[in-house]
């Protein structure tokens, strides 16, 4: 117990414990009168160590004033040397090559044909150009139109049609009798019923009919040209003994072989 009291105190301080402990094992086992006990001597105060010297800051350096660049000095131009006496010549340049004639255009091969195809070139053009248009009749000329019968398919002794046409360009004048009707039929007549329109009939009661196999001119039409146009030529509304037969309007002698009723002229 002493011993820790006067522990942390060097010699002096178990020297002092042990005295301490002595005496007050005397006091307990003999009963003797209390001891003053000195004090314990105070331990010297701890020194501290002495702070540690603030290293000094380093005093600025002074400035120095920053030193104006001196201003450029013009350069002088070198003085041209003067030329040697010795150099070289300029070099020449080559003269032009001269120019070249262009060579003649070659002549164009004449294409031969064999006598075959310079036969047929007549015909391909003749084929390649447009057809011509055919000139219409002056106005106020009559124009005459044939009514045929080419091959007669059957025995005629009665027949009826009419004749169409473009009433804007034709005007009906008259009608005359042709070679197969100049010595029958005397029942015959025609009638214009409708604008564009000349209906034509007939009946033959005797001997002069016209026969199977026939061909001749039944009529002669004439019209009058009254304007500028195509002329609409038709056979129409056949009857009676030529009722079915085949019709045709072409130029007379062109129509080829036929058998029917034909209405042919120079225009149609």
């Amino acid at each position: 117990m002493f011993m820790i009291l006067f522990h942390g105190r060097g010699a002096a301080g178990i020297a002092l414990a042990a005295a301490t402990a002595f005496l007050f094992l005397a006091t307990m086992l003999f009963g003797c009168a209390t001891t003053t006990l000195p004090e314990p001597a105070a331990a010297p105060p701890s020194q501290k160590p002495a702070p540690a010297e603030v290293a000094a800051k380093p005093a600025p350096a002074p400035a120095v004033p920053a030193e104006k660049p001196a201003p450029p000095q013009a350069v002088k131009p070198a003085a041209p040397k003067p030329a040697s006496t010795n150099a070289a010549p300029p070099a020449q340049k080559p003269a032009p090559a001269p120019k070249l004639a262009a060579p003649p255009p070659a002549a164009k091969k004449q294409q031969v044909l064999s006598p075959f195809m310079a036969a047929l070139a007549p015909m391909a053009n003749k084929a390649a150009a447009p057809p011509k248009k055919k000139a219409g009749p002056a106005k106020g000329t009559v124009v005459t139109l044939s009514l045929r019968v080419e091959n007669a398919p059957a025995d005629v002794r009665a027949l009826g049609y009419e004749i169409w046409f473009n009433p804007n360009v034709l005007e009906y004048v008259k009608y005359d009798r042709g070679e197969l009707l100049a010595q029958g039929f005397q029942m015959f007549g025609a009638n214009v019923v409708a604008p564009g329109r000349l209906r034509m009939g007939g009946i033959e009661a005797g001997e002069f009919l016209v026969a199977k196999g026939k061909s001749g001119e039944l009529l002669r039409l004439d019209f009058r040209v009254k304007g500028e146009g195509r002329l609409l030529l038709k056979i129409r509304a056949l009857k009676s003994h030529v009722k079915g037969w085949k019709t045709q309007v072409s130029d007379c002698g062109k129509a080829g072989p036929f058998s029917g009723l034909a209405l042919c002229g120079k225009y149609y």
